[in-house]
Order: structure tokens, then C-alpha cells, then sequence
């Protein structure tokens, strides 16, 4: 009974499953690791390129509230200004959206071009309102020269300093990735070798578990079967399967001896 609890509490099931989870968890902290390392430079760069597109995407909406005055001024169609309107809006708000969200250098660009988006929005008024009270067409053609005037300077100075700036933080980010990505190549090849070596002395030692108390055990067994009796206990054997075999060895071998002793007494 002693030798069944003995067994239940200590296995050489339970010993492997824990090698093996020692394993398990190194190989699961390498892969999180990794993961964790691509999915930032992915969120990171896919962030960088929504700045690019966004930026893209307000100068061809000025392009676009430029146009729509134009053609305003040419075909006197309501539903030019009724598009201006709304494209205004959300250029605003999509500017706001950038401003909110960006720092440093960044951040001062988008606010002068808020600033301009105010000064375009003043120079709209004024040229639908010339056209609207049949002014001269010289001097609406001067007001939306003056319109296309801002808009050039937000588009060729702001806008593109903007854009060069993002490029040159993208350049940069890259730049740092690539070491990263080698620091995270080295370290998990590290890692992969620390691992492999881990199993090599896992395995040895689960490997000597096993085979020397086996080696005692046949040792002992075949000198005790030639006659000689006074073989020594098997010793230094874990309490598994294999300890409780050396440990039913052992008493096997003392009440033995017991019996011959006893036999010898009686006939003696």
C-alpha cells in the first residue's frame, strides 16, 4: 500500500509532462515574443501611411473646395456651393481629427493649415458674394486668383513640408526596425539554442533517471540469481516507478535473506 502511494504521488508520467511544459512555455514566450515584436512594427508603420494618405487626402480636397467656387463663378449652379459646404466640413473636421492626434512639428503644420482653411473659407465668401450681386468679371477673376493664391501656398509649402516631414519619420522608423528586426532574429536564435540544449539535459537526465537504477537493478538481480546473497541495496533511485521497483528489489532481497536465516536456524 505504501508502495501505491508512493507511486501516486510521484511519476515518471508527471516528471516528462513537467519537462515538457518547462519546454512548451520557453518555445511560447519566444513565439509572443516575436508576434508581439512584428505586430507593433505593423501597427506602428500601418499608422505612419494613414498620416501619408491623410495628408494626400486634404490637399485634394482643397483642390476639390478650389474647383467647386470655380465652376460657381462660371455656371452659377447652387449645387457647386452646396458641395463646397460639405466638403468644407469634413476637410475641417478631418484637419481637427490630424491636429488632435499629432505632436511637435507635426502638430504646428497642421495647425497653420487650419488656419489657412479659415482664410480659404473667407475668400469663398467673398468671391460667391461678388458673383451673387453681378459684380465686375475682372474683379471676381482677381478674388479667386487671391483663393488659388492660398491654396497654392497651402499646398506647395505647407502640405508639402508636411508630407516630408512624415517620409523623413517613416525613413527614420524604418531605419530603427531594421536593427530591431536583426535584435529580435539574434535574440530568438538565442533563445531556439538555449531551448535545444535545455532538451539535451532534460533528456540526459531523464535518460540516467531511468537507465542507472535499471543497470543496478540487473546487475543485482543476476548476481543474486549466481548464488550470491549478500548483494548491496540499489540506492540513490527517485520515488517513481523505477524507485518503486528498486524499492521492491530491495525488500525482496532482505526478506529473503530473512527466510534463508530462518530456515538454516530450524534445521541448524
Amino acid at each position: 500500500m505504501i508502495l501505491i502511494d508512493k507511486l501516486k504521488s510521484k511519476s515518471l508520467m508527471k516528471e516528462l509532462m513537467l519537462y515538457f511544459l518547462v519546454i512548451i512555455v520557453f518555445m511560447g514566450s519566444i513565439t509572443a515574443y516575436t508576434a508581439y515584436s512584428f505586430r507593433s512594427f505593423y501597427n506602428t508603420a500601418n499608422f505612419m501611411i494613414d498620416d501619408l494618405l491623410g495628408v494626400y487626402s486634404i490637399s485634394v480636397s482643397i483642390d476639390s473646395l478650389n474647383e467647386n467656387i470655380v465652376n460657381y463663378t462660371k455656371s452659377g449652379n447652387i449645387e457647386y456651393i452646396e458641395k463646397y459646404n460639405r466638403d468644407y466640413e469634413e476637410l475641417f473636421a478631418l484637419v481637427e481629427k490630424f491636429q488632435s492626434e499629432s505632436t511637435g512639428t507635426s502638430y504646428n503644420y497642421m495647425r497653420d493649415i487650419n488656419r489657412f482653411l479659415l482664410t480659404i473659407d473667407s475668400a469663398a465668401d467673398t468671391v460667391i458674394y461678388s458673383y451673387d450681386n453681378n459684380f465686375a468679371q475682372i474683379y471676381i477673376n482677381r478674388e479667386v486668383f487671391e483663393l488659388e493664391k492660398v491654396r497654392n501656398y497651402i499646398k506647395d509649402d505647407v502640405l508639402k513640408l508636411l508630407f516630408e516631414e512624415k517620409l523623413r519619420q517613416m525613413q527614420f522608423y524604418y531605419t530603427d526596425v531594421s536593427s530591431r528586426i536583426v535584435s529580435v532574429e539574434i535574440l530568438t536564435l538565442l533563445l531556439t539554442m538555449f531551448i535545444t540544449v535545455l532538451c539535451v539535459i532534460f533528456a540526459l537526465k531523464f535518460s540516467r533517471d531511468i537507465s542507472s537504477p535499471i543497470h543496478q537493478l540487473a546487475g543485482r538481480l543476476q548476481r543474486f540469481s549466481e548464488g550470491e546473497l549478500n548483494v548491496e541495496k540499489v540506492k540513490g533511485v527517485k520515488n517513481h516507478e523505477i524507485g518503486i521497483l528498486a524499492d521492491s528489489f530491495n525488500t525482496m532481497i532482505v526478506r529473503i535473506r530473512n527466510l534463508i536465516n530462518e530456515i538454516k536456524e530450524k534445521t541448524g
